[in-house]
């Protein structure tokens, strides 16, 4: 009989962790496990699996009296559905006390170099095993928390090249013609992102590159910072006076479709210095869809991204928020097309080899096995 995996995510929008979540739920093998979902609330990620076939409950919270209410909500879901492994796709203690007052295996998920606290480490100390998307992610919360290596296990995330592969003709939608190269980012807009160095970059290509058009496709998220952020953007985009070659394409729903019409896919991110600590790309899923999509990629050297791109092998890197030499990278690619063919041939093998769906559910599907017969 099928294992019953229970997920449970907290995010109830569509951000990375929820889409990677997404397709090892819909790539899981149902001869060996039988996938149950719990979220947080109504959003995107509910509305994506409905289209599953799968169970799912959402449970909501109030405040912070009710969040024992809450633990407890949780463990009998665990309990009344049988569940034999609780994967949830963060750190969430509730769902840690809950899976572990059940009496039910427990494993995490780290997605993201952020600020940890005690609450964080108290999760990965409960739980029998914690994936981490990156080794960056990894060695980062060890040395925070002070927590043992093996207390992780490094699992790269994958990239369905099925979904969002296909829809309209960018060149067409912008007025481009043929011959013109397009650079582009695609992602949230979030001071964390960079986007405004691939805006400082394209302003010191215009003038050398006038047959280069750059597109930045994605939406800032409800809070007052990224809408600040994105005004800022545009702002900035008219004062460098290239409101006629950046295009700001909005969310796309198709965005391998859009990468995959790129020159070359940009992934600017910075470290954000806050209060509490540092915020940086844990991954760079947006970069493993570039090298799918056989578009050479140009990414900064921070967090898990050099675990993905080799420079001058599989993609070229540069320094964080370096705008010269972004735009020093994207010169030296627009100038050499049989690099490009190169680099974007060596992407899609290791693309194969490490971030595949394949490859992705092989080493979940064996952590699970080897968590389920402890």
């Amino acid at each position: 009989m099928p294992k019953r995996i229970m997920y449970i995510s907290p995010g109830t929008d569509l951000g990375g962790g929820e889409v990677s979540l997404l397709t090892l739920i819909s790539n899981l093998d149902r001869t060996q496990y039988t996938p149950i979902v719990c979220t947080y609330g109504q959003g995107r990620f509910a509305e994506r699996v409905k289209k599953l076939d799968c169970p799912l409950h959402i449970l909501s919270y109030g405040g912070i009296l009710s969040q024992l209410l809450f633990v407890f909500k949780l463990k009998n879901l665990i309990k009344s559905k049988r569940a034999d492994l609780v994967h949830v796709n963060t750190l969430d203690i509730r769902a840690g006390i809950a899976t572990r007052l059940a009496r039910v295996p427990l494993m995490g998920h780290l997605r993201v170099i952020f600020p940890t606290t005690w609450v964080d480490r108290a999760f990965v100390k409960i739980a029998d095993t914690t994936i981490a998307v990156s080794n960056a992610v990894r060695d980062h919360f060890c040395k925070e928390e002070n927590t043992p290596i093996d207390a992780f296990k490094t699992i790269y995330n994958a990239v369905d090249t099925q979904e969002n592969a296909k829809g309209s003709d960018l060149r067409e939608e912008l007025g481009l013609g043929p011959d013109t190269k397009i650079i582009g980012v695609v992602g949230r807009i979030d001071p964390w992102k960079g986007m405004e160095t691939f805006v400082e970059a394209a302003a010191k290509l215009n003038e050398t590159s006038p047959q280069t058009h750059f597109v930045i496709a994605g939406n800032p998220g409800p809070s007052e910072e990224e809408q600040a952020y994105n005004q800022h953007l545009k702002n900035r985009t008219t004062e460098l006076q290239l409101t006629d070659t950046l295009h700001f394409l909005g969310y796309r729903s198709d965005a391998l479709n859009v990468i995959k019409q790129f020159t070359a896919l940009v992934v600017p991110s910075r470290i954000l210095q806050t209060p509490e600590g540092i915020k940086t790309e844990g991954f760079g899923r947006v970069a493993a869809e570039g090298l799918a999509m056989h578009t050479p990629v140009i990414a900064s050297c921070v967090g898990g991204l050099p675990e993905i791109i080799e420079h001058n092998k599989t993609g070229l890197l540069f320094t964080e928020s370096d705008a010269e030499d972004l735009a020093s990278q994207i010169k030296y690619l627009l100038d050499n097309p049989d690099l490009c063919h190169q680099i974007s041939d060596a992407g899609v093998k290791r693309f194969n080899k490490y971030f595949s769906v394949n490859c992705h559910l092989h080493n979940i599907q064996s952590l699970y096995a080897r968590i389920l017969t402890k």
